[in-house]
């Protein structure tokens, strides 16, 4: 998987996009399971893992505490807002 930074409120932490569930493409409308690389604007649904396994404090789907930013080499990469959370064990 690809590595970069969560920025999420007060956290930030080292993190892994271990898997690419669905892409969108705004312009086309077009939906592609599982691509292998995105490419800006496409709108996509990934599974985010946290390297330091610490628990995160976030909000499930709306909320102004759902969102985040992805970032590497001093660049943000990616924004979006948390879909869904692990199930609790």
């Amino acid at each position: 998987g690809f590595r970069c930074i969560l920025h999420l409120h007060q956290v930030t932490e080292e993190c892994e996009i271990s898997k690419i569930i669905e892409a969108v493409d705004p312009r086309t409308k077009k939906k592609e399971a599982s691509p292998k690389i995105l490419r800006a604007p496409a709108v996509a649904l990934v599974v985010l893992v946290v390297l330091s396994g610490r628990e995160v404090p976030l909000d499930n789907g709306s909320g102004r505490f759902a969102r985040f930013a992805l970032r590497t080499d001093g660049g943000t990469i990616a924004a979006g807002k948390v879909a869904e959370l692990p199930k609790a064990k």
